[in-house]
């Protein structure tokens, strides 16, 4: 995969050896390259031939477990030997970002404060939303 292109259009960031997060617009081109591709995005699950695992229940509401279920497959994913995994939504700052967020907190066990640090200081565009964030 070209990285350069990714990044230079802001549309995916590598957060992780083996994990990026990007936009609707970087699906083509992960796939193209090979990658596994997750959406979390309910509104865009049909749109694209990718692992759908939508996080949301409500406007700006996140269901916790639906998280962890995502979460749960981005890990077992890393785990094995394959291909990089993107992980996306429409703007990749919101619900990717919440995705990125928890699978940092979960591998690392960082906090969520120095996990969003981290995770702004390689794609700056995601957004705080663990206000978003609802019980199961």
């Amino acid at each position: 995969m070209d990285e350069r292109f990714l990044v230079e259009a802001q549309i995916a960031h590598r957060v992780l050896p083996r994990l990026w997060i990007g936009t609707e617009g970087s699906c083509g081109p992960a796939k193209a390259a090979g990658l596994t591709r997750l959406c979390v995005h309910e509104a865009l699950a049909q749109a694209h031939d990718c692992v759908c695992l939508p996080i949301l229940v409500g406007p700006n509401q996140a269901s916790r477990a639906r998280i962890d279920r995502a979460v749960a497959w981005v890990i077992g994913e890393l785990n094995k030997s394959g291909p990089d995994i993107l992980v996306h939504c429409g703007g990749g700052q919101e619900r990717a970002g919440l995705v990125a967020l928890f699978t940092v907190m979960s591998m690392f066990g960082t906090s969520v404060d120095d996990a969003y640090d981290w995770l702004r200081a390689i794609r700056p565009q995601i957004k705080d939303r663990r206000s978003w964030v609802t019980a199961p």
